[in-house]
């Protein structure tokens, strides 16, 4: 719904907030898919671009009771969120993001986002992962995109759980695969990882 500006957003709680709750809303388009589709309520995952990942890492730490896993791309997470994220689970979460990009900083914002680390960080402390990541280069497949990618696994997480983040050295405000970098595919980056949980 819109903001004060008449832009369409997907509400955060916080500074930014419309008064209107879209984490209310999602708890209930769950309800109602499960009615009216049978869904496998233990196989719903979040993910989004931008506004819409800040919203996806909202959902991993305020319904974790009734989301599987998430993948937030060129999305931050606010501060406000960190300081009421209580998941009640280990949530996989997968994350890509740029480090050019002009709207969601990559280091953060301070005083109003995480940077894409410390988001990650957030929940390998949640899911009692292995505090260091490996590291590994993605290969350069398309070298015209002049962008390469670097993929950060904290593994060993309970029940089999960990966090991955795609870094993208020279990325922009992108949907890896569909604009900007070329050398991964985010949504099969994301169906891959979250499909396992």
């Amino acid at each position: 719904l819109p903001d004060d500006g008449g832009d369409p957003i997907w509400n955060s709680e916080g500074p930014f907030s419309n008064g209107v709750d879209d984490i209310g809303f999602t708890a209930n388009m769950i309800d109602d898919l499960d009615v009216n589709y049978a869904v496998d309520q233990s196989r719903v995952y979040a993910c989004g671009y931008s506004n819409g990942a800040n919203m996806s890492w909202e959902v991993a730490c305020l319904l974790s009771d009734r989301i599987a896993a998430v993948g937030p791309v060129a999305g931050s997470m606010w501060e406000w969120t960190e300081d009421m994220c209580t998941p009640t689970r280990p949530v996989p979460v997968v994350s890509i993001h740029g480090t050019n990009d002009f709207y969601n900083a990559y280091n953060g914002g301070p005083p109003v986002s995480l940077g894409r680390i410390d988001a990650s960080n957030v929940f390998v402390t949640n899911n009692g992962a292995d505090a260091t990541p490996t590291i590994v280069n993605v290969p350069n497949t398309d070298p015209t995109d002049d962008s390469t990618v670097m993929h950060y696994t904290w593994d060993n997480g309970t029940n089999c759980t960990s966090v991955e983040h795609y870094k993208v050295i020279q990325g922009g405000h992108d949907w890896p695969g569909r604009f900007g970098h070329m050398d991964i595919d985010s949504s099969q980056v994301i169906w891959d990882y979250v499909s396992q949980f």
